[in-house]
């Protein structure tokens, strides 16, 4: 019962995917800072998972650091991030979550690379005695990383979800979707660092 809501998510993907280099996206990472192509970037990625979705191909992610400041996934969206390929969320361009579902359905991000929040760029100092990073912003003032709103029929499957400034994984108001071989790497001493927060969503599966 708890994948019959995926059911939809495994339509056939058409032909090979899209590079969001060829949208003009060009990976390099400044720190600190949101880095010199963060706009560009975003523009590159949002309109290649327009199109991706439109035509049913899936969206690559290659090799190299891309920063973006965020991105909103629309139904049909398949984001695929290569191994060494990573979306770094760029610092201090957005509160809004770095990726974005808000009502879509049949969402699919997988491969075995990144989603990075950069949390460590957001550190305004440390506090030895409690061994806690104190923010440079407070919480609402940091973009939570992955974030799937009033959608339903959601995998993702297989990426590291890691550094978020604020919440790695929120689940909220969703129905089937299913988290498989994620992981989460996150610093306990950074405040509001859960890894995967499902709320008021149901069939929601999270496995291995």
């Amino acid at each position: 019962q708890g994948f019959t809501m995926l059911a939809f998510v495994l339509a056939a993907v058409a032909g090979p995917c899209l590079d969001i280099r060829n949208f003009g996206a060009i990976p390099g990472r400044a720190r600190p800072g949101p880095g010199p192509n963060w706009g560009g970037n975003t523009v590159a990625v949002q309109e290649a998972l327009r199109q991706g979705a439109a035509a049913r191909q899936c969206v690559l992610v290659s090799e190299g650091e891309y920063m973006i400041s965020s991105v909103t996934l629309p139904s049909n969206a398949h984001l695929v991030l290569s191994l060494n390929g990573a979306l770094v969320a760029a610092v201090n361009t957005s509160t809004a979550p770095v990726i974005y579902a808000l009502n879509s359905s049949n969402i699919t991000i997988e491969g075995g690379g990144q989603i990075n929040g950069a949390a460590e760029d957001y550190i305004a100092s440390y506090d030895p005695v409690d061994n806690r990073f104190q923010p440079s912003a407070p919480d609402g003032g940091r973009p939570r990383l992955v974030k799937l709103e009033r959608s339903r029929g959601v995998v993702i499957r297989g990426v590291e979800i890691r550094n978020a400034s604020d919440w790695h994984l929120h689940i909220q108001g969703c129905a089937g979707v299913l988290v498989d071989g994620v992981t989460i790497r996150g610093d306990s001493r950074f405040p509001n660092n859960d890894g995967v927060d499902p709320d008021s969503s149901q069939d929601v599966t999270i496995v291995n």
